[in-house]
């Protein structure tokens, strides 16, 4: 279950190619989603179930029209926390399909650690704001605000790369 009330950035290009933060009116958004979590084994897991989301304010504002009732799926192989994570998220109801995946893959050598990211995604317009997709994720993309370039459709690659300095 999950209810939420935000005013989300939003930004449009202006003269010289500029981008201008524009004050949307404040999104109200309700999720309701029952179903299943099964674990196929040490490392997969699936979640399905039916959903019910409704909300207002933004970009398109749907007070207007039907609650959409949909589904949902969910394919995670590992965690977010393990060196390799893999995750697959589907979402189809009466108003907006979306679907998105995102892989991680930790790589240690004797020089540093590096993190290859690859994310994908797309999603109708009639879909809720907030279920656009950022550039670079939730990480952000350098040089931009967070917000700064949101669209229907991603692809992106992020390779990060650690070492200590000292200890």
């Amino acid at each position: 279950l999950m209810v939420g009330r935000e005013s989300e950035p939003f930004f449009v290009e202006g003269p010289n190619g500029v981008a201008t933060k524009v004050d949307l009116p404040t999104v109200s958004e309700q999720l309701l989603q029952l179903g299943v979590d099964v674990p196929v084994n040490a490392k997969w897991t699936v979640q399905a179930g039916p959903l019910v989301r409704r909300w207002h304010g933004g970009l398109i504002d749907s007070a207007r029209t039907p609650t959409p009732l949909g589904v949902g799926l969910r394919v995670d192989h590992a965690d977010e926390t393990r060196p390799q994570f893999g995750r697959l998220d589907l979402e189809w109801n009466q108003r907006y399909k979306r679907a998105s995946a995102h892989f991680s893959l930790l790589t240690r050598t004797p020089i540093a650690q590096f993190t290859s990211t690859i994310r994908a995604g797309a999603t109708s317009v009639e879909t809720p704001y907030s279920q656009w997709f950022l550039l670079g994720g939730t990480d952000g993309f350098p040089g931009l605000n967070v917000g700064e370039s949101i669209g229907t459709w991603t692809a992106s690659y992020m390779l990060d790369a650690a070492r200590h300095l000292y200890g």
